[in-house]
């Protein structure tokens, strides 16, 4: 999904919540971004893909800042990035082995010219392994959640039909809720508001998350709100709050039973360092209570709320 404005950037919204556990789910994941990021496909096989990618995608997951100064001070033309990513080992063994291949091929056919005398027979291109922790996830990782931000959009099957009858509204808003302590749990949420009635609907995005969506003029929603985009975002608020609170409470307490177990050992420690000698004491409990305090950081429970999409969606009144 992305933004209408053809004057802003393209904005991605994918399902982060999505089981990206097996390589089949992650190359579906893959391959949905730099579809919507307009990055075109130049090769693919069994478990690998190459990709041309767009100057501001480029931006995004290369890093090259130097390169990007120069490009923009001299006004020269950018050389495209092509992305070669397998997302298993064998993947990766047997494309760069093609890979290798193919540049041989080519130096063979190639006639000796000035430009090699002077730097070098070029090397063959290699493929990168994409998988959990590596750079490139992490950076597409990064680019979905930046181009995520915010959306506006339909449910393509409802495009002609739409276009005779108003669209209903609603304001949905995507968060991770962090529950802290010496462990720490994350828990993603979803919330809709209808901007006409003030309906709220938890898990608003897994209702919707099946259909195909397609950019939408954020005036043709906005001119049906009777509920002010400001107050659908406090009652969604108030809604996450509401459920938070109806959440189990062991962890904390478990967090509470584990901070009174170490504050009870600390406490015996350095009773059993006092001496007679006053200053020494006075250290001791100086030296005692930044750890006390780093204690209470460590184990306190904390809730974080923290919104990472909102988006403007438009529903059929029948939807």
């Amino acid at each position: 999904m992305s933004s209408n404005s053809k004057k802003q950037r393209k904005r991605v919204s994918l399902n982060m919540t999505s089981s990206l556990q097996n390589v089949n789910s992650l190359m579906k994941f893959v391959d949905s971004y730099f579809k919507a990021v307009s990055a075109k496909c130049l090769y693919q096989d069994t478990e690998y893909r190459e990709y041309e990618l767009p100057r501001d995608v480029d931006k995004e997951l290369i890093e090259r800042p130097f390169y990007w100064m120069w490009v923009e001070a001299s006004g020269q033309e950018a050389q495209t990035t092509q992305l070669r990513l397998a997302f298993t080992q064998n993947a990766l063994e047997r494309e760069n082995q093609r890979l290798q291949e193919e540049h041989t091929k080519a130096m063979r056919q190639t006639p000796d010219d000035f430009s090699t005398f002077l730097t070098g027979p070029s090397r063959a291109p290699k493929a990168e392994l994409l998988d959990y922790g590596s750079f490139r996830l992490d950076k597409i990782f990064s680019s979905v959640a930046k181009r995520g931000q915010f959306i506006v959009c339909q449910p393509s099957p409802a495009l002609q039909k739409a276009r005779q009858r108003t669209l209903v509204p609603w304001l949905l808003c995507n968060g991770v809720t962090t529950m802290r302590c010496d462990l720490t749990k994350q828990m993603w949420w979803s919330i809709g508001v209808c901007l006409q009635n003030g309906q709220i609907i938890p898990a608003f995005y897994e209702q919707i998350c099946h259909l195909e969506m397609v950019p939408v003029s954020p005036s043709r929603l906005l001119s049906h709100i009777s509920l002010p985009l400001d107050e659908a975002m406090d009652r969604a608020m108030r809604e996450q709050e509401r459920l938070i609170k109806q959440l189990p409470t062991d962890w904390a307490e478990s967090a509470k039973q584990r901070f009174n177990t170490e504050y009870d050992q600390l406490n015996l420690y350095y009773r059993s360092l006092r001496t007679e000698d006053i200053q020494q004491n006075e250290e001791l409990e100086l030296e005692q209570s930044r750890k006390i305090e780093s204690l209470a950081k460590l184990y306190v429970p904390t809730v974080e709320v923290k919104i990472v999409q909102l988006g403007l969606i438009g529903l059929p009144a029948e939807a």
